[in-house]
């Protein structure tokens, strides 16, 4: 099949030449008859040409046909070219080798024509060259497209994780929804916490039920307020009516001391030296060390209320026995000429660092290892502590950075 077509495409290349010896040749000559003649068999041969592009309109190999499809164009065109120059001209040998070289050419157009019945037609393979053309071009860009992108199997990974995270995000935008309605709900609660825990002024320590509500309480329960001097728990009904019988009930007095203060001390042998003071061999109880064994005196670590009681067993002379603060008697314990229980106790409002003691001023106090001699004291109520809670009063309110006293509604702290 090749082998001919090789044998076709040096024909046509030798008419192409013989042709192009003709034209020149004819350049000179020719006859009318001669003209015609050829115009005739030129006629039939293009009636031959068009029945052959005809079939091969039809029917081609893919390579085959694009090297005959391209003989036949220029054949076609160097025919066109003779055509217009035989309307004039031409000789009769010329003309016989040409239609020679026509009727060959016709032979081979034949044979090939006959051989080209099984293959393709040309409209399948025109559609077939586009398609594939088309495709090249797809591909040629697809290729570049995809220097530069993932692989297929990074996509769907990468569309996975978008999934995931698109449901993620749905999921967070939800929670967010809801926070935010949290969020604003908490908002709410502050602002009416902070309106109920607004503090109005009243420029002292609240000393009631109402003092609190005037200052902004509202919860009902166990409250301490200051009333005669000492600090007390009440219960505050704060759903009764204020002037109401169970608006406010007393639960008890505080016993709040910023230092704790009592002692019991006792002497371990008899002691006769008049006009001294006792001394004391032992402590039982000394708690804030206020009490000194050595010289048998209690020193006041703050102002308040203290009591005292003491106690001894008289020998069998007259024995005397003053309570002093501050080397003053104020209180006296008396025996006569036989063994008595002496006692004496007192209730004393001291300053911060006054001295209490015990003096013989005569007589004997017997001890045989019984410990008849007893001292006893302990702070009651601290005044200090009463003084700085009004002294602060006023400044309850203050930022929580000073050093003032702060009022919680149920007990009283210091920051020290």
């Amino acid at each position: 099949m090749q082998s001919d077509l090789d044998i076709m495409t040096e024909n046509v290349a030798k008419l192409i030449v013989a042709l192009a010896v003709t034209k020149s040749d004819l350049a000179m000559k020719a006859n009318q008859a001669d003209l015609d003649q050829t115009n005739a068999d030129v006629s039939n041969l293009n009636t031959a040409l068009d029945d052959t592009n005809a079939i091969l309109d039809s029917k081609a190999n893919l390579e085959d046909l694009a090297s005959t499809n391209n003989d036949v164009s220029t054949l076609s065109a160097k025919l066109d070219e003779t055509n217009a120059l035989l309307e004039t001209k031409a000789t009769q040998v010329e003309l016989a080798n040409t239609n020679s070289d026509v009727s060959n050419l016709r032979d081979k157009l034949s044979e090939i024509s006959g051989e080209l019945g099984t293959k393709a037609s040309q409209a399948e393979l025109d559609k077939t060259n586009t398609a594939v053309s088309t495709l090249s071009g797809t591909l040629e860009e697809t290729n570049l497209v995809l220097e530069s992108k993932a692989t297929q199997a990074d996509l769907d990974s990468t569309k996975g994780d978008v999934l995931t995270l698109s449901e993620t995000l749905t999921a967070s935008n939800e929670n967010l929804a809801a926070t935010q309605l949290d969020l604003e709900a908490a908002k709410n609660d502050i602002s009416d916490l902070k309106e109920l825990a607004k503090t109005n002024s009243i420029d002292r320590v609240p000393e009631s039920c109402g003092d609190l509500q005037g200052i902004g309480h509202v919860k009902s329960g166990i409250y301490s307020v200051m009333a005669d001097k000492q600090i007390k728990n009440v219960y505050c009904d704060f759903t009764k009516a204020s002037d109401g019988a169970d608006f406010q009930k007393l639960i008890g007095t505080v016993d709040m001391k910023s230092t704790p203060a009592y002692f019991y001390a006792q002497k371990t042998s008899s002691y006769s030296v008049a006009n001294t003071v006792v001394p004391f061999e032992s402590t039982k109880t000394n708690v804030g060390g206020a009490f000194d064994t050595a010289t048998g005196e209690f020193t006041a670590p703050a102002a308040g209320k203290y009591f005292f009681v003491f106690s001894c067993l008289s020998s069998d002379i007259p024995t005397r026995v003053n309570l002093e603060v501050n080397s003053a008697a104020v209180a006296q314990t008396y025996g006569e000429i036989f063994p008595q229980t002496l006692t004496v106790h007192a209730t004393l409002q001291l300053s911060k660092d006054d001295k209490v003691r015990m003096f013989l001023v005569e007589g004997s106090m017997k001890e045989d290892g019984v410990k008849f001699t007893n001292f006893a004291g302990w702070l009651i109520e601290e005044d200090e502590l009463t003084r700085l809670i009004r002294a602060y009063s006023r400044n309850i309110s203050l930022s929580p950075s000073k050093n003032l006293p702060i009022f919680s509604g149920h007990l009283f702290f210091f920051r020290r």
